[in-house]
C-alpha cells in the first residue's frame, strides 16, 4: 500500500481500506488485555492496530514461529523516522494453564512475560515479521480453544517515558 499520511490519519485508512482491527489502549501505565485468533503456521501474520491517549500509534504483530508452533507478539511505534522521544515501553505477558499441585490446595498459572523497548518504525509495511529482535514468546499450551482454531489471550502494558535533556 502506498498511503502516506501522519500516524494518525494512518489509522482510519488501516481500518478500512485492509480491515485491520484498531484498539484504543487503556491510559498509559494501565493494562489491556487482547484475545485473538492466532495465525495458522505458514499464514501471513496478524497485525493489530492500538492507539494511545496521545495519538501515538502502535502496530502489534502476532504470527507462529515455523514447525514449533510458538506464537510470538511484539510492537512497533509508528512514526516519523527522525522522530525519538518521547520513548515507549511496553510490558507484554501471557499466562499459561493452572496446574495442579498435590502439594498446594490451590491451582496456579506460570506466567511468560517481555519488557521491551517499542521499535520505532516510519512505515508500518517496512517490519518483517522474521526481522523482530523483541517478543513475546508464548507456549502453545497456552492458547485456548475458540472453535476451529485457538486464541492467545495476552496483556500489554505501555509506558510513555519523557526525558528532560539538560544542555551545559
Amino acid at each position: 500500500c502506498d498511503f502516506a499520511a501522519p500516524p494518525t490519519a494512518l489509522v482510519a485508512h488501516f481500518a478500512a481500506a485492509h480491515s485491520i482491527q484498531v484498539h484504543k489502549l487503556s491510559p498509559y501505565n494501565t493494562t489491556k488485555v487482547f484475545q485473538v485468533p492466532v495465525p495458522v503456521p505458514g499464514s501471513p501474520c496478524l497485525r493489530i492496530i492500538a492507539e494511545g491517549e496521545d495519538g501515538a500509534v502502535f502496530v502489534l504483530i502476532i504470527g507462529v514461529l515455523g514447525s514449533t508452533s510458538t506464537t510470538i507478539v511484539s510492537t512497533v511505534c509508528v512514526r516519523a523516522a527522525a522522530c525519538v522521544w518521547p520513548l515507549y515501553t511496553a510490558k507484554m505477558w501471557a499466562n499459561g494453564p493452572a496446574s495442579c499441585s498435590l502439594a498446594h490446595a490451590r491451582s496456579r498459572a506460570d506466567t511468560v512475560s517481555v519488557s521491551l523497548e517499542a521499535s520505532s518504525c516510519a512505515l508500518p509495511g517496512d517490519v518483517a515479521f522474521d526481522e523482530l529482535t523483541s517478543f513475546l514468546s508464548v507456549p502453545p499450551l497456552y492458547l485456548v480453544l475458540g472453535g476451529p482454531s485457538k486464541l492467545l489471550r495476552f496483556y500489554i502494558r505501555i509506558c510513555k517515558q519523557m526525558y528532560l535533556l539538560l544542555l551545559c
